[in-house]
């Protein structure tokens, strides 16, 4: 199996699996076997929610992720068609990440040890991590953190909803490292008109 195909079944396909089995209401935001709780959180009872600009916190070993109250603010991920459709449309014609509900949720999910835990490749054994989060800085990761990047996910999803002609493309990976980069920005400027901004 090529590793394209591995990482769609061991990451994407798990976490669009959630929604066969969500349940609506859990007494507690703790670990229910293999149950994912997503709950909401307050600067007095998450540590995490009082860093500037935090919306969520996913917890790897007890499988729950936080919504923080920045979440909810104007200046948050927006949780609404209107935010994913602005997220979509500034991702398409100025590249520019504008974050949504959507898109910050599988970044989140993408840490939870329950869900993607059979990667081989997660350099902790665990989830993914948070290396970087700006695009321009998340492409120049070296393979093994890009690979370990919960952002990296986030992008791709998002490349992909944007300029699905381009997610069937593939980079040889038998090319050397410059080959590979190459066509990689190439296919990356394509998908926003030919524009020749910089990764």
């Amino acid at each position: 199996m090529n590793k394209a195909t591995y990482i769609r079944r061991e990451i994407y396909d798990p976490i669009y699996e959630l929604g066969s089995g969500a349940k609506y209401h859990v007494a507690e935001l703790e670990d229910l076997d293999d149950t994912l709780v997503i709950g909401c959180g307050s600067v007095r009872n998450t540590e995490d929610c009082r860093k500037r600009g935090t919306a969520f916190v996913a917890k790897k070993l007890t499988n729950t992720i936080v919504a923080c109250p920045y979440y909810f603010s104007n200046n948050g991920a927006v949780a609404s068609d209107a935010g994913e459709q602005q997220s979509v449309s500034t991702w398409r014609w100025q590249r520019t990440l504008v974050p949504a509900a959507g898109f910050a949720l599988l970044h989140e999910v993408t840490h939870i040890t329950a869900v993607v835990d059979d990667f081989e490749y997660w350099t902790d054994g665990l989830a993914s991590q948070d290396h970087e989060y700006a695009p321009s800085e998340c492409i120049k990761l070296p393979d093994v953190r890009q690979i370990n990047n919960a952002q990296n996910y986030a992008l791709f999803a998002l490349d992909v909803r944007v300029n699905p002609e381009y997610a069937g493309k593939q980079v040889d990976m038998d090319g050397d490292d410059d080959d590979k980069w190459q066509f990689a920005v190439r296919w990356l400027r394509n998908g926003v008109g030919g524009r020749k901004e910089q990764p």
